[in-house]
């Protein structure tokens, strides 16, 4: 007893950095506390309350007894107080963090929440038998002295509480036959590549009936092969309202435990179902998918009235049906350095508001109002709780956003600037301004080299205004040849280069100003020819370019995965490569000497090279 007595002494001495009082660390908030140092007492020691499992699911209490400790060990006159276990998985690369669970009581009983959150914090919420390493502490009190004891070692397995769910899920019915569909399999729901237990969400679209309504229901791979093979539909997963009484959301069951089949029904008028299923809490959502042909901008850095009335924005989309290839894109001004805020709309939402001031049908992100972020989910204005604007802050002078109308998802990103150049050179026409691009130096600021006329040589188009002359950049007055100058985009006139000679003309839209600079070099080299060379054609056979402006080269050509160069003259003496890996942002560098391969992702391109400044850009058609 007096090495015990010696050793509480030297908790109140302040080696535990508690006090001497009552007032101890309190542990009420569990994994927010350091281990402190504590002692040993011999005897005192908790083992685990159960060599089995402990399965949450079966678990009816709100806490579970974890461990058996016996208090006799301690020193007469001690009263325990508040008990804690240290808790790793079992077998713990160095540097994982432990969680630290608190005892509901002193006898050993933790909460059952805990136990849930910690052991899927560090497995996951797979319902499987999963090992922890615990180590148990014990603060108490001996004549107004705290001490904090050490209770050893020991493990425990315990099982997650998570319903059974299966790797995959299918439609049985809907516009196929019942009994085919499941044999089959025909119809799978798509999930991500994460466990079932981390993501069990699920969804899936599929054909409407072309006329009346559509049944289906939804089965496993264990509910498919019962029908298949023993003609049992009772494993089928049904709605819990009743037949066809599904409505838009609800419940989930397999329909042994339900009093009817439980079948899905959707009304009939629409052209597509999209089913989401949340296997975690058997839930699900039916929606009706209806693509229109068209989806415009509106707002974005036009007014919304007038975008909506004008439908000026217009996505991109193939020639494909629409639920072949449920795809649309892009391409807008961005408010450079500030926030461009938009909606979309189909010709439905454009037309109500241009007819009738409502604006009910745009549709918005399902985030709220300017919470999009890059990627998310759209639905119209009626079915928000806000308007659902989004917003986009960048430093880009454009954005791209795609849509996936299928599923009703919508991507945004920055995209560099792309607008291209119309007159005395290329030609006051759109098929020559496609072959001048402005060569991207920054997110906002474009630059051109040539031998300029000297008079009414230029205005600018952005890529999807091509050919629309009330949407062009110029300047004030009709033919100012001044050094620098303000760009307007309303009633834009012809800007002159200051001379008929070699210039730089830059365009920044950022600050919507542009200037010239004269080049020291007015006898540059000239090519006799520049082309394309690379993996596309074996390194071999230059695709030939056209130079569409003074030292200004432009070529279309369909290329495959792999490295390219461009090369003078058809030989190797003057090449030009780049670290460079093209996509929608990346698209131009300023190609070096010798340079490395450019990286190009097979598609059909188009290829831009000035000869004097390097500058290269590759454009997706």
């Amino acid at each position: 007893m007096k090495k015990i007595a010696f050793y509480l002494s030297l908790a109140c001495a302040g080696l535990f950095n508690t006090a001497c009082t009552e007032d101890y660390t309190d542990w009420a908030k569990p994994q927010a506390n350091p281990q402190e140092a504590a002692i040993t007492i011999p005897g005192f020691t908790a083992t685990a309350a159960s060599k089995s499992a402990i399965d949450l699911a079966t678990v009816s209490e709100a806490s579970v007894k974890l461990l058996n400790i016996d208090y006799s060990a301690l020193p007469e006159g001690t009263t325990p107080d508040k008990l804690r276990i240290v808790v790793t998985p079992e077998g713990a690369a160095e540097g994982t963090e432990p969680a630290t669970i608190n005892a509901t009581d002193a006898k050993g009983y933790f909460s059952v929440a805990d136990l849930q959150q910690t052991v899927t914090q560090y497995f996951g919420k797979r319902p499987s038998a999963r090992t922890l390493d615990c180590h148990a502490y014990l603060a108490a009190m001996l004549k107004g002295q705290a001490a904090y004891i050490d209770a050893g070692t020991f493990q425990v397995k315990v099982t997650p509480k998570a319903p059974q769910i299966s790797s995959a899920y299918y439609i049985v019915g809907g516009t196929l036959d019942w009994a085919a569909s499941a044999a089959g399999k025909l119809q799978k729901f798509s999930h991500s590549d994460a466990d079932v237990y981390d993501d069990p969400v699920f969804t899936i679209v599929i054909d409407a009936a072309a006329e009346g309504d559509t049944w289906f229901a939804i089965g496993d791979d264990a509910a498919c092969d019962a029908i298949a093979n023993a003609n049992d539909w009772s494993q089928l997963i049904g709605t819990t309202a009743g037949n066809g009484n599904n409505g838009a959301e609800g419940k989930l069951d397999r329909r042994f435990n339900l009093s009817d089949d439980g079948s899905f029904k959707v009304d009939g008028g629409a052209k597509k179902i999209k089913v989401t299923i949340n296997m975690m809490d058997y839930t699900y959502k039916i929606e009706t998918v209806n693509i229109a042909e068209n989806y415009y901008v509106v707002g974005g850095t036009l007014d919304w009235a007038a975008s909506a009335a004008s439908k000026a924005q217009k996505f991109s989309h193939s020639d494909k049906d629409v639920f072949e290839d449920p795809i649309f894109s892009i391409i807008i001004p961005a408010n450079a350095g500030g926030e461009t805020w938009f909606a979309i709309g189909d010709d439905e939402a454009c037309d109500a508001i241009a007819n009738d001031g409502d604006w009910s049908k745009l549709y918005g992100t399902t985030a709220g109002n300017g919470q999009n972020g890059a990627t998310g989910t759209l639905a119209r204005r009626a079915q928000l709780s806000d308007d659902g604007s989004l917003k986009w802050a960048s430093a880009a002078a454009q954005i791209k956003i795609t849509l996936n109308m299928l599923d009703g998802t919508f991507t945004i990103s920055d995209v560099a600037p792309q607008y291209f150049m119309v007159g005395a050179l290329p030609g006051w026409n759109e098929e020559g301004a496609a072959k001048a691009l402005l060569y991207p130096v920054s997110a906002s600021v474009m630059t051109y080299t040539s031998k300029f006329t000297g008079a009414w040589d230029l205005k600018v188009w952005n890529r999807n205004d091509i050919g629309n002359w009330d949407n062009c950049y110029g300047c004030v007055v009709d033919g100012c040849n001044d050094a620098t100058g303000a760009l307007v985009s309303s009633g834009a006139q012809a800007i002159s280069a200051p001379s008929a000679e070699f210039y730089t003309f830059t365009f920044d839209i950022g600050t919507m100003t542009y200037s010239w600079t004269k080049l020291d070099n007015q006898a540059p080299t000239e090519y006799e020819a520049i082309g394309i060379i690379g993996d596309f054609n074996s390194w071999g056979g230059d695709i030939d370019m056209q130079q569409v402006t003074p030292h200004n080269w432009y070529a279309t050509a369909a290329v495959t995965d792999g490295g390219l160069k461009f090369r003078a003259n058809h030989d190797w003496g003057t090449n030009w490569g780049a670290d460079l890996t093209v996509d929608d942002g990346t698209f131009y560098a300023n190609g070096q000497p010798n340079g490395s391969n450019i990286q190009v992702p097979a598609g059909t391109y188009a290829f831009y090279l000035n000869d004097i400044t390097g500058q290269i850009a590759i454009l997706k058609q």
